[in-house]
């Protein structure tokens, strides 16, 4: 399974700085990727999206909402789906490496 392309990002983000030192980022985003990849047991190559919202400063990551969904039907889709599904781990540290960035800037 692998990410493709960024297809959508809406929200809002700013930084500020509080007290010449403290750093703040302050952000409200939600975003939809479009992922693709082969499943070896079926002989199946899918594609589809994964989407991330409420991805947002007030929440913690355990409160963003994520669904994954493939084009086509049947359980090796399915299955495709599930497997793009366990990128969650990934994408959630990728948003977590963004934060970080965001702050460090």
């Amino acid at each position: 399974m692998r990410i493709t392309t960024l297809k959508e990002l809406k929200g809002e983000a700013a930084v500020s700085t509080r007290k010449a030192t403290k750093r703040l980022a302050v952000y409200d985003l939600s975003l939809t990727l479009a992922w693709e990849g082969w499943d070896e047991e079926t002989g199946t190559a899918g594609k589809g999206e994964l989407k991330v919202t409420d991805f947002a400063s007030a929440n913690e990551a355990e409160e963003y909402i994520w669904s994954a969904s493939v084009e086509g039907k049947g359980a090796a889709h399915e299955a495709l789906r599930k497997k793009a599904s366990a990128l969650k781990e990934h994408v959630f540290a990728i948003l977590a490496a963004l934060v970080a960035e965001m702050l460090d800037a």
